[in-house]
């Protein structure tokens, strides 16, 4: 891997790579954004607590895309800077609504948890999320660790303290966290489900459809890992960067295609999204 000032310089990035990247972004600014008019449109999704929390995730794909789109011009200058705190932020809060999103389906299907203390206090969940993510997103500027990440503007590859400290702090425990997070929610979905003879069920088959959104999060970020460590070994590969974009750029189009079909599938109606017992006993209808 080229290395100046420890940054990968413009042409040592092929050109198909920086198009793919842009075409990817694109594909996904043009779904998250759809996703947050049809949200915002549609009375019926802003009812449903479960909507709720993809409409912020949808922002945060969207600012994922927008990140982007940036072509690396210039590695240190003011552009690159701003759309990797953009990136950063979004990639930040998307950590967190695909926690709470696995979440939520977990509580659906608990008898013991109860959902209505998380649903009147979900603005102020997502407030204070959002203020934590924009202090995490502007700490790098001061530590000059925004610049070339490799595959677009972001932090720069590992190579001192701070580098390392945000690398970790914003990157790899985020990552590890919410893979383990989701795959102990899963199993306990599972076991939930398989208590209560409910695997077969209309309602339990569409709680996996929306559980696919956490899913396909963590693998699309898999790559992504995997790419970060051969950068800070100077093992730069070109397919391995492509196919990063391809999964990491692309992910807000394939949440966009799982929310329509979730929404088109269940028709907005409870007993299909949600376990007939937990919906029957909690009165689920405006929050899930």
């Amino acid at each position: 891997m080229p290395d100046t000032d420890n940054e990968i310089e413009e042409e040592s990035l092929p050109h198909y790579m920086v198009t793919t990247g842009l075409i990817c972004s694109s594909f996904s600014l043009v779904a998250s954004g759809c996703m947050i008019v049809s949200y915002l449109m549609n009375r019926k999704q802003r009812e449903h607590f479960y909507y709720f929390w993809v409409f912020h995730l949808a922002i945060a794909d969207f600012l994922i895309s927008a990140g982007g789109l940036y072509d690396w011009i210039n590695a240190n200058s003011f552009q690159c800077i701003l759309f990797s705190a953009v990136l950063n932020m979004g990639l930040l809060c998307a950590y967190f609504f695909i926690n709470y999103i696995a979440f939520v389906l977990y509580y659906s299907t608990s008898r013991t948890l109860e959902t209505r203390l998380l649903y009147t206090q979900r603005v102020k969940i997502v407030a204070c999320t959002y203020l934590l993510v924009l202090g995490l997103a502007i700490g790098p500027i001061f530590t000059d660790s925004y610049g070339s990440g490799g595959t677009y503007c972001w932090l720069k590859p590992a190579r001192d303290i701070p580098l390392w400290i945000w690398t970790i702090l914003e990157y790899y425990i985020p990552i590890s966290a919410t893979t383990i997070f989701t795959s102990y929610l899963y199993k306990r979905i599972y076991d939930n489900f398989k208590a209560e003879n409910q695997i077969g069920v209309t309602g339990a088959k569409y709680i996996w459809v929306l559980l696919l959104i956490p899913l396909i999060y963590c693998l699309t970020n898999f790559l992504s890992v995997v790419d970060r460590v051969f950068i800070y070994f100077d093992m730069y590969k070109d397919w391995l960067q492509l196919i990063h974009i391809l999964l990491r750029q692309l992910q807000g189009l394939y949440h966009a295609l799982l929310y329509g079909y979730a929404a088109i599938k269940t028709s907005l109606k409870i007993e299909t999204i949600v376990v007939p017992f937990r919906a029957s006993q909690n009165n689920l209808s405006k929050t899930l």
